[in-house]
């Protein structure tokens, strides 16, 4: 939670964003596919990363995108923004010439898009997760402390870089 920011919640809004351009493009008559092409060509020709694709730690693939996408699909919810992120993650290797993995900052927001969610909100959507992995540590912790390990190994890896106390 408190990493949080472009990368942890502006992915699933700049991924929001993104695909609700390109189903508003693909409804002025083009295909998913080639708007989605588009779009990603875009974001290569400024050297900008695809929001929702690629991953530090899931490199094959990530299992909670995955899952969500199945669950959504078991309720109907496979509409136009999961397609046009299906889309993006088909170009990518093509335009920027290596596959990304689909992750879960892509999927939320697709899902979440095709069941009405407004996209101006999204970024919110990961603290939800966050919280309830903040409530899952507090009762780990209570098991097995480890606060003060974290502690100690964060001052050891961190150097303070912020003014001077006085």
């Amino acid at each position: 939670m408190l990493g949080a920011g472009s990368v942890i919640l502006g992915s699933s809004e700049d991924t929001a964003h993104l695909l609700a351009s390109i189903v508003a493009a693909a409804a002025d008559g083009g295909s998913i596919e080639a708007c989605a092409r588009t779009a990603v060509q875009e974001l290569r020709s400024t050297h900008s990363p695809v929001p929702g694709v690629g991953h530090p730690l899931h490199r094959e693939r990530d299992p909670r995108a995955e899952a969500l996408l199945a669950y959504a699909e078991s309720l109907g919810l496979r509409g136009p923004h999961t397609r046009a992120l299906a889309a993006v993650v088909d170009v990518v290797p093509e335009i920027y010439g290596r596959r990304l993995v689909l992750n879960v900052s892509g999927a939320i927001p697709a899902v979440l898009l095709d069941a009405g969610f407004p996209a101006r909100a999204m970024k919110g959507i990961p603290l939800i997760g966050g919280t309830m992995s903040l409530v899952a540590h507090l009762l780990e912790e209570q098991v097995t402390p480890i606060g003060f390990a974290l502690a100690d190994a964060a001052e050891k890896e961190v150097d303070y870089s912020g003014p001077t106390p006085s």
